[in-house]
């Protein structure tokens, strides 16, 4: 008797465990499915969203453009242009939206502006190196494009009035390759940049003078993104796999802009990375709260529910929205049947568009606090 009771002890650990999984994943805030938008192009890799929030973009990867209105689900103008590398942008007043291409030669690139319509309204704006990150200024009044070759780092700034190119600022930045992401505060005061494997570094958009480093590591960087406010940056990074190890587990760090100091880090497995309008929330596609929840367990315990109950490898990549200010996780969407490769929060925040590749998701945020 005594012997079989032993044996009923790791099966009770083992169900109780289980119990406590799915209580955890199933007591996120109300996140429900309010459309969804269904793109006939290739794979959809970039959303952003009109300052009023009634209208999306969807960027695909053969270069195909197309808005859409968020209350009806019905597409409107499609263009096509040469290979997007990186995401649009909407003017303040949603009459324009702003693409980065590569030029033809391959080496530098090109911003094309279009009007509601699908018509290119003004000829290609010329930039030096790569497009990373482009952004119009809170007035509307300028544009302002992040660019990188293998030697250096660009702002280069348009008057939108005219397009008349301003002084720009150029600093050095020789990591193997270039920059692979660039990112300005959203009032243009400052940009922070990364390589593909590396530090980040913060400089004043004016002078050009570097403001801090983060701290060195050897993890591959996938994304940057400052907060509203510009007084967070948030880093996503993750580690090579080792062949055995499942999540091939990164960290998002958030750093002080002001400081430079490192203010909170989530573990887990993430690519790219949105705050919401407030800056009370950052969404990052990689694991879901589930995955997130076991990754916290110790090795011991993960193994035992993999081999017990098959959870281990269960999740696929949705979106984990995490609160900044407590550094916990409050809610996910898509995952297991969905493989999210991007997001984007709507401008009041009550609402979270996802792409997985052969459509846009539109997600109602509203019990989310």
């Amino acid at each position: 008797m005594a012997t079989r009771r032993r044996k009923l002890v790791p099966t009770i650990i083992i169900l109780l465990l289980a119990g406590s999984v799915w209580w955890y994943a199933n007591r996120v805030p109300s996140v429900s499915e309010r459309a969804t938008l269904h793109v006939p192009t290739s794979e959809v890799i970039s959303l952003a969203f009109s300052r009023d929030g009634k209208t999306i973009a969807t960027g695909a990867s053969d270069g195909t453009v197309m808005r859409w209105d968020t209350t009806t689900g019905r597409a409107g103008a499609t263009f096509k242009q040469a290979r997007q590398v990186c995401p649009p942008t909407f003017s303040p007043d949603g009459r324009l939206l702003a693409t980065g291409v590569l030029a033809a030669e391959g080496r530098n690139g090109e911003v094309l502006l279009w009007d509601r319509a699908g018509r290119q309204v003004h000829a290609e704006l010329k930039v030096k190196g790569v497009p990373r990150c482009i952004q119009f200024s809170p007035d509307g009044r300028s544009l302002t494009v992040g660019s990188a070759d293998d030697r250096s780092v660009r702002l280069t700034t348009w008057d939108v009035e005219g397009w008349r190119e301003r002084p720009g600022t150029r600093v050095p930045f020789d990591y193997i390759s270039g920059a692979s992401a660039i990112a300005l505060t959203p009032d243009g005061r400052a940009f922070a940049a990364c390589g593909s494997v590396g530090t980040i570094r913060v400089w004043d958009s004016s002078t050009g003078v570097e403001r801090f480093r983060g701290m060195a590591h050897d993890d591959s960087v996938y994304s940057l993104v400052f907060s509203p406010d510009g007084r967070l940056l948030a880093e996503s990074t993750n580690r090579p796999s080792d062949g055995e190890n499942i999540y091939e587990p990164g960290t998002v760090r958030l750093w002080d802009t002001a400081t430079g100091s490192l203010r909170a880090t989530f573990q887990g497995y993430f690519r790219n990375l949105a705050f919401s309008s407030d800056g009370r929330h950052l969404a990052a596609t990689g694991v879901d709260l589930h995955t997130a929840w076991l990754k916290s367990l110790p090795d011991s315990v993960r193994y035992m529910l993999k081999d017990s109950l098959g959870l281990y490898g269960t999740s696929s990549h949705g979106v984990t929205i995490w609160d900044v200010r407590t550094s916990r996780p409050k809610a996910s969407v898509g995952g297991r049947d969905r493989r999210i490769v991007e997001e984007v929060f709507s401008p009041d925040g009550r609402t979270l568009a996802t792409s997985d590749g052969v459509s846009v998701t539109l997600w109602d945020l509203g019990g989310l606090r």
